[in-house]
């Protein structure tokens, strides 16, 4: 692999991981509604007045999952675009180190998705919560 690419997947595991940490943080503060109903904008703003820090910890991390989404896609589309020697001209990346990175895709994917179901439980629950 080249520099560039081994820079970009470190990039992308570092992103990664302080998504993680900050996902952790989102978590334990209870600041998964800090952006209110909306979604994908926060209080209904693309950039929402930062004066309650719940406001701040999610809209953080929802800054980092857009940076991490792009980091991930990006290495997957350097990986598939990569000239393997091994490769059989034709085929898109099927070689080892070209999957890692699609699979990371699907992962975000996945990952993406459980949050979004998250978010919309904590938002009927809390409702159902108030009715009662």
């Amino acid at each position: 692999m080249t520099r560039r690419y081994t820079l970009l997947a470190w990039t992308a595991a570092g992103a990664t991981y302080l998504l993680i940490v900050l996902g952790a943080v989102v978590r334990i503060t209870g600041s998964g509604m800090g952006c209110g109903d909306h979604w994908p904008l926060c209080n209904g703003h693309l950039f929402p007045p930062l004066d309650d820090i719940g406001t701040v910890i999610e809209w953080s991390h929802r800054l980092v999952v857009a940076l991490v989404s792009v980091l991930v896609v990006a290495l997957a589309v350097y990986a598939w675009r990569a000239t393997d020697p091994g490769r059989q001209p034709g085929l898109p990346g099927v070689s080892p180190p070209s999957r890692a990175p699609l699979v990371a895709v699907a992962l975000l994917v996945l990952q993406v998705l459980l949050g979004a179901i998250t978010w919309r439980c904590s938002r009927r629950c809390s409702r159902q919560r108030a009715i009662l």
